[in-house]
């Protein structure tokens, strides 16, 4: 795994970055929460747009601006994520892709969140506009039932590969400890094979273990929360910014 260097913020080596997503309904609320998340401990922030009400994509670039002016020069990624994907609204494809690439035209946004089961054709067009406009892509995967087994999920890290995603995202449901272990070693396998940052995390409380060992396996960035997370597990960013020190101070990789 190589590093990739955004906005003066290292992804890959060292301890797992803390992404803390900014999500509310109204734009007043939206601004509001940003102003509270940007004093958070986070080396960067994810808009969560699906939370968002009453908006089309040509708002996307007003919007954008105004979480730059309040987060600063910190990376932002932007994430519509869709129902079938654990999200807040369910859009088509007709819907979808406009509004990824209007927040890749935007140039205020760092990465744009695809999700790698809206299909090949899709993902492609939507990250060569994002490349086109100096943004970076991620690749994103989430089943909140159930994880897949070890070779599946090295089959999805070696897609998103493919596809030409700058990171591979891997979000899932533990049903025992035994799921936790198996995200994390298959986290450890894509890191070693591949160029990209990879990014995963085993969800709910059982997986919480996931979101904070990164630097054993790989994980460059994990998600935690400033006030209210956007998936179930997310720990308070502070915290978790102490224990990442902690191990990293720790450790002997």
């Amino acid at each position: 795994m190589r590093d990739l260097t955004i906005r003066h913020v290292c992804f890959g080596s060292g301890r797992p970055k803390i992404c803390v997503p900014i999500a509310a309904e109204t734009r007043d609320e939206l601004k509001a929460f940003a102003g509270r998340a940007a004093s958070a401990a986070a080396d960067l922030f994810e808009w969560r747009c699906d939370w968002l009400t009453g908006f089309s994509a040509e708002d996307l670039e007003e919007i954008l601006r105004e979480l730059r002016q309040i987060i600063g020069d910190r990376p932002l990624i932007f994430t519509f994520r869709t129902g079938a994907e654990g999200g807040r609204q369910d859009i088509g494809e007709a819907a979808y892709l406009p509004l990824l690439k209007a927040a890749a035209k935007s140039r205020q946004a760092d990465l744009i969140d695809i999700e790698y089961r809206r299909g090949d054709a899709l993902f492609r067009e939507a990250a060569a506009c994002a490349h086109e406009a100096g943004a970076f892509v991620i690749a994103s995967y989430h089943d909140f039932s159930a994880t897949p087994a070890p070779e599946e999920m090295l089959s999805i890290f070696g897609e998103m590969h493919a596809l030409g995603a700058d990171f591979l995202k891997l979000a899932v449901m533990p049903q025992g400890p035994e799921d936790v272990l198996r995200l994390m070693a298959a986290t450890r396998k894509a890191a070693d094979l591949y160029d990209q940052p990879v990014i995963s995390m085993s969800m709910g409380g059982m997986g919480v273990f996931s979101r904070v060992s990164g630097e054993l396996t790989g994980s460059a960035i994990t998600f935690a929360s400033a006030g209210r997370g956007s998936a179930p597990g997310q720990m308070d960013a502070a915290d978790v910014k102490a224990i990442l020190i902690s191990l990293h101070d720790a450790s002997f990789l």
